[in-house]
């Protein structure tokens, strides 16, 4: 597996002017965000683009179209590595990226950046990197002190959502809120034609049950009013760009 890595790895190199240049091109109304074009996954099957937000369902969608694209449950690594980016894409397809359907998942902020905190400091590749936080509402103020002090920007797990986005909101075909996943992502199935079931979309896929935090049930025990008028201004231009209250 590691040469046919390399070999992906290599090719978007090359590939990178080429495919960014015609990106912009197919979209001459919508400013984009060239960083984030590394974020988009292509299915050519479906005519699907999907802009990965980290800690918004991405594994979960990367997963869930892998399994409808090849009708099967794979490990999220093999899921993710046969999963094509914008430089992956046959060459073909870069003259048609604009007849791909565009769609992105976005999250409230409040529960986006406790669900980083609880699911990431479980590993202790996190704590050497950023700092040993306790997994609970002291080591969650930590954390958001810790933010607030200038690692906002260190992780993307964490860091503002408008900065992994390709377009400003309002520029996508469709717009997932984490907060009614099942329910709009069978209605953009739906809308393109793609069989479902409905109990696939009820539950992330079990491959992935690992990263679940249940962050938005916890709400009430990690946030005080202090915290919570602290993520309101740390990441208060994802709030006003992504339309949650602060």
């Amino acid at each position: 597996m590691r040469f046919p890595r390399l070999a992906k790895q290599f090719r978007s190199v090359l590939i990178w002017p080429f495919a960014a240049a015609a990106f912009v091109r197919s979209f001459p109304d919508r400013p984009t965000r060239l960083p984030a074009l590394r974020r988009l996954a292509y299915w050519p099957k479906f005519g699907l683009s999907y802009n990965k937000v980290k800690k918004n369902a991405n594994t979960s969608v990367v997963l869930l179209l892998d399994h409808l694209q090849h009708e099967g449950e794979v490990s999220r690594r093999d899921a993710k590595w046969r999963t094509f980016g914008l430089f992956d894409v046959a060459l073909s397809e870069l003259g048609r990226l604009a007849q791909y359907h565009y769609f992105i998942v976005i999250r409230d902020p409040y529960s986006r950046v406790l669900s980083a905190f609880l699911d990431k400091f479980r590993h202790e590749e996190f704590w050497s990197s950023y700092g040993d936080f306790p997994l609970d509402p002291d080591g969650f103020d930590s954390f958001l002190a810790w933010l607030k002090a200038g690692g906002l920007n260190k992780d993307p797990h964490w860091d503002l959502q408008i900065k992994l986005m390709v377009w400003p909101l309002e520029k996508y075909d469709t717009v997932i809120r984490f907060e009614n996943f099942a329910a709009e992502m069978h209605a953009l199935f739906e809308s393109r034609n793609i069989q479902i079931s409905a109990e696939l979309l009820e539950d992330v896929l079990p491959s992935d049950h690992g990263k679940k935090t249940s962050a938005a049930d916890q709400l009430d025990r990690f946030y005080t009013p202090a915290r919570r008028q602290l993520v309101a201004e740390l990441f208060r231009d994802d709030f006003d760009a992504l339309g949650y209250r602060r």
